[in-house]
């Protein structure tokens, strides 16, 4: 018995011990009035951005990746989002809003013997950095940018009763399918001159289909729904964020 005790008396020291070991480096130094120090070159140089947009100013916007599984940023989409411009003019906050598209870049890829034949290819060729979506923006003359990256998530699920689609009949009346879908935005404006980013705005729409049978299900509608009230409340996001700059 006493063994057990004395063992059980041990264990606890050795928990006790080990839980306020390095965990704590006790009361925190007064750092009020001190130096602030940046170590690193690359936070240095955004860290120093300042922001210098005079109103009203020229925004292009961009759309990351036009195309994806089940959907695509179509004309339409892109002329229900820029209806923002108008409210935005009237306020004095943009002078003008407009679309920057890539087709730039592919007519500069396709004249070697220019200027930028070789080093603008070559710094812009994959789009995927901010600085390239600013050098495309700067050449249609925009004083800031709006990188609008959507996303959509599409699960497609089937139940027990999905087996009958091995017959004709069974996939126009068999309740074997179901669709689960998510759209998100997310948009970005960022200075053209220097890269100061002004703000972030994030939009989404999710929605799930009962079971149905696979020949009255259409992907792209499902989708497409989503994508438009995403959209929709993105623009009234984006315009909400622009409003404050007054």
């Amino acid at each position: 018995m006493k063994i057990q005790f004395i063992f059980f008396i041990t264990i606890h020291l050795i928990f006790q011990s080990c839980a306020s070991s390095g965990m704590d480096r006790g009361k925190l130094p007064d750092i009020s009035g001190q130096k602030i120090v940046i170590d690193d070159e690359e936070i240095k140089k955004y860290a120093s951005l300042k922001p210098q947009l005079k109103m009203p100013f020229r925004v292009g916007v961009y759309f990351v990746s036009n195309e994806g599984a089940h959907y695509r940023i179509n004309g339409e989409d892109k002329s229900e989002f820029l209806k923002i411009e108008n409210e935005l003019k009237e306020i004095g906050i943009v002078s003008q809003m407009f679309f920057v598209s890539n087709s730039i870049l592919e007519v500069d890829n396709s004249n070697e013997d220019s200027y930028y034949g070789d080093r603008y290819k070559e710094r812009t060729k994959t789009l995927e950095s901010v600085k390239a979506i600013r050098i495309l923006s700067s050449r249609y003359g925009a004083d800031a940018v709006l990188i609008v990256q959507p996303k959509s998530y599409y699960k497609k699920v089937s139940n027990i009763f999905s087996i009958f689609y091995l017959t004709i009949a069974g996939i126009w009346i068999a309740p074997g399918s179901s669709r689960e879908s998510r759209f998100e935005f997310a948009a970005t404006l960022w200075d053209v001159k220097n890269e100061y980013l002004y703000f972030t705005s994030e939009a989404d729409s999710s929605s799930e289909t009962s079971p149905k049978p696979l020949g009255f299900i259409d992907d792209e509608e499902i989708v497409s729904k989503d994508k438009k009230k995403a959209l929709d409340t993105l623009s009234k996001e984006v315009k909400s964020r622009f409003k404050s700059f007054k």
